[in-house]
């Protein structure tokens, strides 16, 4: 009956403390987390209203390069023509492209290079590329990519170029990527010939 008692003890005033413990928690972190993604959606959205605004890429094609995965898991398109640009006009993205993890500061450089970009990570430890297509996305690969730094323990690309297959030069697109510092697009420039 000593067994009892402490099964009852458990049950009343122990196990409820435990609940209530774990309640707040999850409260806590889910808040925490919903407020991180409404911040990450504030950015997002005026990111694509001022680059909506820009006339330098008004009626041309656009191709979006070196974004975060963080933020652009796909659609990039759709949100463009959601704002009204742009709507009868094809626009890429190259995903193998893009930047893994979430970072804020001035840790990339794009350069310009013959019919493509040379695309290095400033800091390997908080900034790396994608390296092969995520297996649950189609992914469009825009040209050859040359591996020029690359970590085959970790998995991780640091530079690399790419130059883009002629069909998409020909279009003369707008090549777009990430302010990492300002937190907003990117239109690279000069353009490429």
């Amino acid at each position: 009956n000593n067994k009892n008692r402490i099964v009852s003890i458990f049950l009343k005033k122990i196990l409820p403390i435990f609940i209530f413990i774990g309640v707040l928690c999850n409260f806590i972190f889910l808040q925490r987390g919903m407020k991180k993604i409404e911040n990450q959606i504030t950015v997002i959205n005026k990111a694509f209203d001022s680059l909506a605004i820009n006339k330098n890429i008004q009626n041309r094609i656009l191709c979006f390069i070196g974004l975060p995965t963080y933020y652009f898991w796909n659609s990039v398109a759709q949100a463009v023509w959601l704002k009204g640009v742009n709507l009868s006009l094809p626009i890429y993205y190259d995903d193998s492209t893009w930047v893994i993890d979430d970072v804020w500061g001035e840790f990339l450089r794009i350069e310009p290079i013959k019919n493509g970009y040379r695309f290095v990570s400033l800091n390997n430890a908080k900034m790396w590329f994608q390296i092969f297509p995520h297996p649950h996305r189609m992914t469009l690969i825009m040209g050859k990519k040359k591996f020029n730094e690359y970590d085959e323990n970790l998995g991780r690309l640091y530079n690399f170029e790419l130059i883009f297959d002629q069909k998409y030069l020909d279009q003369n697109p707008v090549f777009i990527s990430w302010n990492y510092k300002n937190q907003k697009f990117l239109i690279l420039d000069p353009p490429l010939k």
